[in-house]
């Protein structure tokens, strides 16, 4: 006697029964929950070996995938004050940080540490290379070395991480480091380029300047030595402030007083008669003469009434008188022309003088003139001497606006895989797996009966009773 734990279930044989009595119709479509229940439950053995060989294949698959470490360096970046100089708006600071973290993503920066870290033999960089020059490989090496690069902005912060994967702890430590390297130096070479630029841009026009204000110093010492004049000046003075001036002025006033002279000789000679008692402003041999004259005049009147105009001492009077009148005229010719000579001499000395006070003042204009290019030299080289300090300062120095928080250490556990997260995705589907092929198998290839719901729902037999288990007795044999 065995015994056969089953359901029994009395089912009605479809007849003709009252309208009050029909049973409801059932939907055929689908499977019910207490279907897929039963099915597994048949097939519980079955769907226990698939589910547990699928955790088992996931556990194994997961033993030996390969080991990803990561390492992270962390940077900030000063993003006060730009490559130029100036403070950037504040609405341009995340382009500028985006801005940055492109650029470590650049072949300039990614190039470099392919090359430092021989990365072009690397069996991890250069899988899946299909073949080309060094240059190919090169490139290729690059841009699988970015795959594994992840360079991310710090929330709200000016702190940048630089994030690299590899298989090998100390590799992915070394290629994060390198990248941060790398990136930091090109940026202090980036600010530094320029500084370089001005310090020799500055050095050179600073040689030009000194070169101008040497030139305008020779010009100022040859215009003296040439001249004589020291110092050179351009003062304002007023007239007579100079001995030249005051010679010009001395001069003036004897050509006026000669002027007035001639003018006076020239009136008494062409006005009075010879002999006549004149203004006074002749010399004293006239002055004599016209009295002499005057005299013998007097005389001869009076000798001409006496005697009469034949007598020997009145010829003898008037032979004198005219001989009186003839030098007093020989006199006043003299003198004239001395007053003339003496006039042309004077306005020869005034005119002398004008053209050496005229030269002297040209010079003492060009003087100024060169003295004010050299004073205007020495100022623009000056406050040019005063900022070389400062820009040799900056060409020189080592400032960054990129700065080491932590440098990337080396990882003591890998980053992935994570074991957990695949076992428990691999137990998941192992389950579904399990309770989808007993069921999958019956629509396809065996379709049982388990349950009411197979009667009802695919035949549309309503069942009366559903009894639990029963012992059956087989007969001996």
């Amino acid at each position: 006697m065995r015994n056969i734990r089953q359901q029994s279930l009395v089912t009605a044989v479809p007849v003709a029964v009252p309208e009050s009595f029909e049973p409801q119709q059932y939907d055929g479509s689908g499977l019910s929950f207490a279907q897929i229940f039963s099915i597994v439950r048949a097939h519980l053995e079955l769907a226990s070996v698939i589910v547990f060989s699928i955790i088992v294949i996931t556990a194994l698959v997961v033993k030996f995938l390969p080991k990803t470490y990561t390492s992270t360096a962390t940077m900030i970046v000063n993003y006060q004050v730009s490559q130029g100089g100036t403070e950037i708006p504040p609405w341009l600071i995340g382009t500028y940080m985006a801005t940055q973290i492109e650029l470590m993503r650049t072949s300039e920066v990614l190039l470099p540490v392919v090359e430092q870290l021989d990365l072009t033999h690397d069996p991890e960089f250069i899988s899946g290379f299909s073949g080309g020059d060094a240059a190919a490989l090169r490139n290729f090496t690059e841009a699988a070395l970015d795959k594994q690069l992840t360079v991310e902005q710090g929330r709200g912060s000016q702190l940048l991480y630089v994030t690299a994967a590899a298989r090998s702890p100390i590799k992915a430590a070394q290629i994060a480091n390198a990248v941060a390297d790398v990136y930091s130096r090109n940026e202090k070479q980036r600010l530094k380029d320029p500084a370089d630029d001005r310090a020799r841009s500055y050095t050179k026009e600073l040689a030009e300047l000194q070169a101008k204000v040497m030139a305008a110093q020779q010009k100022v010492t040859d215009l003296r030595q040439q001249t004589g004049t020291s110092p050179i000046s351009n003062e304002n003075s007023a007239p007579g402030a100079d001995s030249d001036t005051l010679t010009l002025v001395s001069l003036e006033q004897q050509l006026l007083q000669a002027q007035n002279t001639r003018r006076a000789a020239e009136s008494e000679t062409n006005i009075a008669p010879v002999g006549s008692n004149g203004s006074g402003a002749t010399s004293p041999q006239i002055q004599e003469l016209n009295t002499d004259i005057v005299t013998k005049k007097l005389q001869l009147s009076q000798l001409s009434a006496t005697y009469g105009p034949r007598h020997p001492k009145v010829l003898e009077l008037q032979s004198e008188l005219d001989s009186a009148r003839r030098n007093l005229k020989q006199e006043v010719g003299r003198y004239l022309n001395d007053a003339r000579q003496v006039e042309e001499k004077l306005q020869r000395a005034v005119d002398a003088q004008r053209q050496k006070i005229l030269a002297v003042r040209m010079v003492q204009d060009q003087g100024a003139k060169l003295q004010l290019e050299l004073q205007s030299t020495q100022s623009v080289y000056k406050r040019a001497l005063d900022g070389y300090d400062q820009i040799v300062f900056a060409s020189a120095g080592k400032s960054t606006n990129v700065s080491f928080v932590s440098r990337a250490a080396v990882p003591v556990e890998a980053s992935k895989p994570n074991k957990v997260k695949y076992l428990l995705i691999g137990s998941f589907f192992a389950v579904l797996f399990g309770i989808a092929s007993p069921v999958l198998y019956e629509l396809l290839f065996d379709r049982r009966l388990h349950c009411r719901d197979d009667f009802e729902r695919h035949f549309g037999i309503p069942v009366l009773a559903q009894f639990g288990a029963v012992q059956l007795l087989e007969a001996p044999k």
